[in-house]
């Protein structure tokens, strides 16, 4: 079913699914912005700019949060991930090769449920930022698309995301590159970790940037990445120390359970169980996590222009 409505600067007739009712989209005809109406025949919302900070940032990040986990609505999207990791945790590690008479043949089909899985996941994670930095105040639906959507939404999400992460890692490469390049000395992990750091402190900003603005090119621009950081440091912080221990968390819950369910499971049943939960949790953490960058936008919408529908 299709939602139609007229666009509020050129009155032109615009159409998009329901699926995208509340979305941000933008008129064909004269690239005006708007938030899509929620019935067939409404009105197309252009938002005001808050001219100041709205409050409650850190209750809503710290505390508020967590409720989403005993928010019976949002059963179905927390089953998704379960779900989904326990995909990558069984068949993400099995062996798919195939003996043949002379030869071994190595079937990918493990590496391709990884890629999907993660795709999957970091899909809705900018659904996740998005949704909150628009006040969408319950997690968003699940809605991948099917067939070639499907996989081109998978693609995007972890080229996204890998952008999003390298592009933050990019001026600690460059410097460290060219300071043991120019003194032939290789920089001691005392000074490589903290310039390292720097780069994971800008990576929600850069989940931000791409979830909300939807442009890539927005993430090289310094108004965009950095400036708010500074206007509102304390709570980019906590958003920022929510992202970096979810990161952190699922580090380590790779390494304990490298080779997944068919390496955990030789060392009993019971380790095996460990680590599947383990998995599990540490991406409910990045929901978390996604919901703080989210709200932050929400928040301190006024200091970031990557938000704005105005003009």
């Amino acid at each position: 079913m299709s939602i139609t409505f007229k666009c509020p600067r050129c009155n032109s007739l615009c159409a998009f699914s329901d699926r995208y009712a509340g979305r941000r989209a933008r008129c064909m005809t004269c690239d005006k912005k708007f938030l899509i109406p929620d019935h067939d025949g409404g009105e197309a919302v252009v938002e005001t700019v808050e001219q100041d900070p709205l409050p409650g940032f850190y209750r809503r990040a710290l505390i508020e949060s967590w409720k989403v986990f005993i928010n019976p609505g949002n059963a179905k999207i927390l089953i998704f991930f379960a779900l989904m990791v326990s995909l990558e945790y069984f068949v993400g590690y099995m062996d798919f090769s195939i003996t043949l008479p002379g030869f071994r043949l190595q079937l990918p089909l493990g590496i391709i449920t990884v890629f999907i899985v993660n795709g999957c996941l970091f899909w809705y994670y900018f659904e996740i930022v998005a949704a909150a930095a628009f006040a969408i105040n319950e997690l968003p639906e699940v809605d991948l698309d099917f067939g070639f959507a499907f996989f081109w939404n998978i693609i995007k999400s972890v080229y996204l995301f890998a952008a999003a992460f390298l592009i933050t890692q990019m001026p600690y490469v460059i410097t460290a590159t060219a300071i043991e390049e120019a003194t032939g000395i290789t920089l001691p992990y005392t000074v490589k970790v903290p310039m390292l750091m720097v780069g994971f402190f800008l990576f929600p900003m850069a989940i931000l940037t791409i979830a909300a603005g939807r442009e890539i090119w927005m993430v090289f621009h310094p108004g965009m990445m950095i400036k708010p950081i500074f206007k509102a440091f304390g709570a980019y912080l906590t958003a920022a120390l929510l992202t970096m221990t979810a990161i952190l968390a699922k580090w380590t819950a790779i390494h304990y359970t490298m080779g997944g369910y068919q390496a955990m499971s030789k060392k009993g049943a019971v380790a095996a169980a460990v680590g599947l939960i383990a998995c599990i949790a540490t991406r409910m953490l990045s929901i978390v996590a996604m919901r703080s960058i989210g709200l932050f936008a929400q928040h301190y919408r006024c200091y970031l222009p990557q938000t704005h529908l105005v003009d």
